[in-house]
């Protein structure tokens, strides 16, 4: 959707056919914005997170998309007429519709949308793991933010603790957590590896990593990385980054 949001935006309409254009490339900002949003909220949902937050997202998502559907009538309708005041009258515009129950636009129907799915999936085989983003923990601890910096206490060495959640159905076995860290100036970078041999469906595991070298003054990145474990569909929330730097 986004791609296709870019390519209408590149796109310079010839005359007469500016305000079709304009309908148009709304369109294609409200679908992406609908289903950008659907996605994780959906996936959020089937896993029993936080239920009445994505089911008001996945109801407004459902929204966006009705939105998009009654203004694409509209751009079918200035088409149209631009294709008229030229003296084409025989423009073949194709219909488009996205959403074709509009009863989704309530929330209340999506909970039973939500609940036919579970009964669904519940018969089939889900994988996949999370690293939790909140969850993290640095040692020397963090004693500030600076703009999109963490700024952690002075000390010799990093140590870093993180929650691993399995959202699937079954238990994992042999998951990999990767941490990939990297200071400003320092051409190395250090890598570091920790396998979790199981995992129950919902358990989160606790993962810490030590002896990052510590670099007081310098802008640094972490890179922490879960899985993916076979089979896993959705990587949005396999991998978080952490910018920081540590006092001098």
């Amino acid at each position: 959707s986004r791609i296709i949001l870019e390519n209408c935006e590149e796109l310079y309409p010839p005359e007469f056919f500016e305000v079709p254009h304009g309908y148009l490339r709304l369109v294609f900002q409200i679908r992406n914005e609908a289903y950008e949003n659907f996605k994780p909220a959906l996936f959020n949902a089937l896993q029993d997170l936080d239920v009445d937050v994505s089911s008001s997202k996945i109801a407004n998502s459902f929204l966006y998309m009705f939105m998009s559907d009654e203004i694409y009538k509209y751009f079918q309708e200035e088409l149209n007429n631009s294709g008229e005041s030229l003296g084409i009258s025989n423009l073949t515009i194709i219909d488009s519709e996205i959403l074709q129950d509009k009863n989704l636009t309530d929330s209340q129907n999506v909970i039973s949308f939500i609940s036919d799915i579970k009964t669904v999936t519940g018969l089939q085989e889900r994988r996949g793991v999370a690293v939790i983003d909140q969850s993290v923990d640095f040692d020397p601890t963090i004693i500030n933010e600076q703009g999109e910096y963490l700024i952690l206490a002075s000390g010799s060495e990093i140590s870093v603790t993180i929650n691993i959640e399995n959202q699937g159905n079954i238990v994992e076995n042999d998951v990999i957590v990767n941490m990939i860290y990297k200071a400003e100036g320092i051409s190395d970078t250090e890598e570091k590896n920790y396998t979790i041999s199981v995992i129950n469906p919902s358990d989160q595991k606790s993962v810490t990593l030590s002896g990052f070298t510590a670099y007081p003054g310098k802008k640094c990145e972490l890179e922490i990385t879960a899985g993916p474990v076979p089979g896993e569909v959705y990587l949005a929330n396999n991998t978080v980054k952490y910018k920081f730097m540590m006092e001098n």
